[in-house]
């Protein structure tokens, strides 16, 4: 699958089985599919059906995201309560370092971006304290590709 198939996977579940105003999926099976059924020890996350259920953060923020994770390094990450779907693809077949560097990507460069943007998003926004803020997803074709190195 591209990238884009991925990311679209991830719109998918994030809009609760909707797609394109049609309900494809049933929304209780993505509920079900996004609740963790079996608790990790570690931490409070756990797997769900076929999605591993987790927060991702630390003591200034944190998101409840739902993500699946493929051979050594690929991830699709769906935020649940904000309009991201972040996939990850990598060449790191049968490479251990694969999830961590992944790991590192999401929680290292791309969520202090994202937090940075919306603390900037709320500030910009006139009528944050009275009103419900609306952020709207974006058409799956607008989805950049970015290349690490």
């Amino acid at each position: 699958m591209s990238s884009i198939d991925l990311a679209k996977f991830g719109v998918l579940y994030q809009q609760k089985g909707k797609w394109n105003n049609k309900q494809i999926v049933s929304e209780s099976w993505i509920k079900k599919s996004t609740t963790s059924i079996i608790q990790r020890e570690e931490n409070n996350g756990g797997y769900g059906y076929q999605l591993w259920c987790d927060t991702l953060g630390n003591n200034n923020y944190a998101y409840k995201v739902s993500y699946a994770t493929g051979n050594e390094g690929n991830m699709i990450v769906i935020f649940e309560d904000i309009p991201i779907v972040i996939v990850i693809t990598a060449t790191a077949f049968g490479d251990p370092l694969g999830h961590s560097q992944a790991n590192e990507i999401i929680e290292d460069y791309l969520l202090p971006l994202i937090v940075e943007t919306i603390h900037e998003w709320f500030k910009r926004s006139e009528n944050h304290s009275t009103h419900k803020v609306h952020m709207s997803i974006p058409p799956i074709q607008s989805a950049r590709h970015i290349h690490l190195s």
